[in-house]
This record gives C-alpha cells, sequence and structure tokens, in this order.
C-alpha cells in the first residue's frame, strides 16, 4: 500500500517502483507559515520549520531534536515578542556563564570529538534549548 498526500491509499507492486533523488516542490512561506519560523506543536512542544513542501506539510526540528513531517493543520504559530523586548526577555547561559541572547552570533562545536566549531546565529532559546542558524560554510582543505 502507498500512502498518498491527501491520506488515501492504493495498491502497486515492488517491480513497478523505481528510485528517484527528486524531492518534493518546496516553499519558503505558505500562508501563516514560513522557513525558520518558531511554531507550536500540541500544548507544550516547540519547534522549527525547516521545510515547507507545496502539498500543506512541512518538515519540523523539535525541541528534542527530532525531524518530522506534519501537515500545517497540526501547527500553530507561536508569537515571538519584537526582537528587542524578546532579547531582554530570554536568555540562556554558555558554560563559563557568558549570557547569550537571542540574535547574537556563537561558536557551537559540530560534535563532541573535537572537530572545529561552526559559527552560527542563535534564532531562538525555547526552555533549555537553543535553535541555531550556521553562518559560516563547512570548510575544509
Amino acid at each position: 500500500h502507498i500512502l498518498a498526500s491527501d491520506y488515501t491509499s492504493f495498491r502497486t507492486s515492488l517491480n513497478d517502483l523505481q528510485k528517484s533523488f527528486e524531492r518534493p516542490e518546496t516553499r519558503r512561506s505558505n500562508g501563516d507559515f514560513a522557513v525558520g519560523q518558531l511554531v507550536s506543536v500540541g500544548k507544550d512542544t516547540r519547534a522549527l520549520i525547516v521545510r515547507l513542501e507545496a502539498d500543506d506539510r512541512a518538515l519540523v526540528l523539535d525541541i528534542d531534536g527530532v525531524k518530522q513531517y506534519l501537515t500545517l493543520k497540526e501547527l500553530e504559530p507561536f508569537q515571538v515578542p519584537k526582537r528587542s523586548i524578546y532579547k531582554q526577555e530570554v536568555f540562556c547561559e554558555d558554560k563559563t556563564r557568558n549570557k547569550i541572547v537571542p540574535f547574537c552570533i556563537v561558536k557551537a562545536p559540530q560534535s563532541y570529538t573535537g572537530s572545529a566549531p561552526v559559527t552560527s546565529e542563535v534564532l531562538y532559546i525555547e526552555k533549555n534549548r537553543v535553535f541555531l542558524r550556521a553562518v559560516e560554510g563547512l570548510v575544509g582543505e
């Protein structure tokens, strides 16, 4: 059985399937939603929209680091205060007790193995989690 985008299903033979590297058409915004926006999923969970697809689906990254596809009906835009107010109201501290606020630039480790950190911008701070966006590309020799 294959589940279609409108949640109807149909049968097909395995011999008729072909591997494809094509991805669904994406969008930067769709009505009330945009890529990079903080949204509510359920009552207590927040997530960041990573990808919007043409058929009213979104790939979101939740505060536990799990990516999942959800319909836009399952999401609700989270109202973030104005930039200046948000920077004053929300903050966290790094391991040396320096204050980190939204929209500041930080060095984020790629892993725990000691590889070079990636320069990133703090997008949102939610509970004890921080959503970052890399602002420098990874380069190598």
